[in-house]
């Protein structure tokens, strides 16, 4: 569990897993077989797993969709200020913000389409979308998107302002996450990938914790076999960045790795100079 004791309260996450099962429209283009992935699919996949791990570093949680049924855009933002107006009444501060951070976050988790069809479509890749620059969400979107990149390879199109109603209704920081194409063979071929939902999770916690400066903890034994490497070379005292590290490894780097498969052989009692 992580350790908030020097921000003074424990933030409070608002999850929302965009659109329903039935929203029109929103799902892949027809697969060979004919069959197609909803984003609520996804959405849906992420979000739930997102609050489990969420709760066990400690954090707040509230699902503002959580039927599992279509939900209206002004119900789950009605949602969300209600319970960030109780949170700020139980902390008594008015601001939302205390030692200089924002003490609750709106996360809305999407996925992109261009057309509804495979022809044609030339966009594909993550971005994450926010109300304006300026504020707590760019800095929360900054530090998300840092991780997000770090993962499986996918064209990053950055941080963008849009008017969205999750953005400008709700009161409290907001972003909004678009994690690929539904009309991009490759990005949606990730949507029912249980992997990938995991690894979108542990990196927007990842960016979430770097933005309260509290860090992450990756759940026990669930290391993968790059982050077993880049710690074990950590603890041999080879190299210090964990995040460089792990993007080399990851494939984002290109580099000699011969010193971390020492470190991490040494580790195994393969003893290799």
């Amino acid at each position: 569990m992580l350790n908030f004791a020097k921000l003074g309260f424990t933030p409070l996450l608002i999850l929302d897993d965009g659109h329903g099962p039935e929203t029109p429209g929103k799902r892949t283009p027809p697969f060979p077989d004919g069959a197609v992935i909803r984003e609520n699919t996804f959405n849906k996949a992420v979000i739930d797993l997102l609050e489990v791990e969420a709760k066990r570093l400690g954090y707040k949680t509230l699902q503002v969709a959580p039927e599992d049924k279509d939900v209206a855009l002004a119900t789950r933002s009605n949602r969300a200020n209600k319970a960030y107006a109780d949170l700020k009444a139980q902390l008594g501060n008015t601001r939302g913000m205390m030692n200089g951070k924002a003490i609750a976050i709106y996360i809305s988790q999407h996925y992109n389409a261009m057309k509804d069809t495979w022809d044609g479509s030339t966009a594909n890749g993550m971005s994450i979308h926010i109300l304006g620059y300026g504020g707590e969400a760019a800095k929360i979107a900054t530090s998300v998107l840092k991780y997000l990149a770090q993962g499986t390879p996918q064209t990053n199109r950055g941080i963008k302002v849009d008017n969205f109603h999750v953005l400008r209704e709700t009161d409290m920081p907001a972003i909004l996450i678009e994690a690929g194409f539904m009309d991009d063979p490759e990005d949606a071929a990730l949507m029912s990938s249980p992997a990938y939902h995991k690894e979108v999770v542990s990196e927007i916690l990842q960016g979430i914790g770097e933005y309260y400066g509290v860090g992450y903890i990756p759940e026990a034994g669930k290391h993968t076999p790059q982050e077993e490497a880049v710690q074990a070379a950590i603890n041999a005292g080879i190299i210090k960045d964990r995040d460089h590290w792990l993007a080399v490894l990851n494939g984002k780097r290109p580099i000699d790795l011969r010193y971390l498969m020492i470190a991490f052989m040494n580790t195994k009692g393969l003893k290799i100079k």
